[in-house]
């Protein structure tokens, strides 16, 4: 590391966390301490309510939907309610310029004039696959049905969308809570161009949690949906490989290279205060503030923010000019001042 440059690697950053302290940088304790300390700073620095206040962390991706398939028939036996039947289906054969099946695990069936549907576990041939639940109609020979896709995957770096109310401004996709949009359709079985969604998590992979957006209706045909999010993935290696945190000495943060010097102040603040220093935690803890506020306060146009300003001629009361200010009796009510 150089000693007149700015911060720049993982090196950097931990090395300049400890001399900042005057420790030592050889003994691995401490090392792998101030390491901590650094990726602590960095996903701390990124985790608030102010969604893509920080423009290196927007993504974009797309949702492709799927159509409804219902090429053949399908039967389902009494004894066997898990598993269901479809001479001439093709649910195993790839989707030609998709590259996925007809029908794959995690998607929907539906026996067609039923308003019960089930997820599909496995898809064991072109002919049979597997049911998460049991049936709970009456056994059917060679009936129409459908298989349905209305829940999708997003990007695995995706954190939160950079707009919380809507998924798609172009066709109005607002963005409901989950136990809202379970209430309304607890059987989403209705198809058509999608209305509104909601995220939903389906599990962990590995230390991440996995989120897929369902929509409603479920969508009736292909559709090509952009989206705009926040990564999660806050770091980067010298081959260019994105990643969750700062692992090799050469990693680097996605942070810009003239915001990069944040992240010593917040370890700093965090490792004084582990150690009782209160005066030294919060005057390192200032000096984040202080860079957090001033890079927040570049703006660009394609940045917009919204701004309050007050119409003073609202402010007060009486006709023309005898308009008077309006106070109570600490005069600070509705004051153009600070107090």
């Amino acid at each position: 590391m150089s000693s007149t440059t700015q911060y720049t690697t993982f090196t950097d950053l931990y090395t300049g966390l400890l001399r900042s302290i005057r420790d030592s940088t050889s003994v691995t304790a401490t090392v792998n301490e101030a390491k901590r300390a650094i990726n602590t700073a960095l996903h701390d620095m990124h985790m608030g309510e102010d969604r893509g206040a920080f423009y290196w962390t927007e993504r974009r991706a797309r949702i492709v939907t799927a159509a409804p398939y219902s090429t053949g028939t399908a039967t389902i036996a009494a004894a066997t309610r898990t598993t269901v039947a479809g001479p001439s289906t093709a649910w195993n054969t790839t989707v030609t310029g998709f590259g996925v099946a007809n029908a794959i695990a995690g998607y929907k069936f539906r026996v067609s004039g039923q308003s019960e549907v089930y997820g599909i576990t496995s898809v064991l041939t072109d002919t049979s696959l597997s049911l998460a639940d049991t049936y709970t109609g009456d056994a059917v020979t060679d009936t129409s049905y459908q298989i349905l896709v209305d829940e999708y995957s997003l990007a695995s770096d995706f954190g939160e969308p950079i707009d919380e109310r809507n998924f798609s401004d172009e066709w109005e996709i607002p963005i409901i809570g989950s136990r809202e949009f379970y209430r309304r359709f607890p059987r989403n079985v209705i198809t058509g161009k999608p209305r509104c969604c909601t995220f939903i998590t389906t599990g962990l992979s590995g230390t991440s949690v996995v989120r897929k957006l369902l929509f409603y209706p479920v969508p009736d045909n292909e559709y090509s949906i952009p989206y705009r999010y926040v990564t999660t993935n806050l770091a980067v290696s010298s081959a260019g490989a994105a990643q969750t945190q700062l692992s090799a000495d050469s990693d680097e943060p996605i942070v810009p290279l003239q915001f990069r010097h944040a992240l010593i102040y917040h370890a700093l603040s965090h490792w004084y205060r582990d150690r009782k220093d209160d005066q030294r935690s919060q005057e390192a803890r200032n000096e984040y503030v202080d860079i957090i506020r001033r890079i927040r306060a570049k703006t660009a146009p394609y940045q917009d923010r919204p701004q309050i300003q007050i119409s003073r001629a609202r402010w007060s009361q009486g006709p023309g000019w005898r308009r008077r200010p309006r106070y109570d009796v600490n005069n600070w009510f509705e004051e153009l001042k600070d107090r």
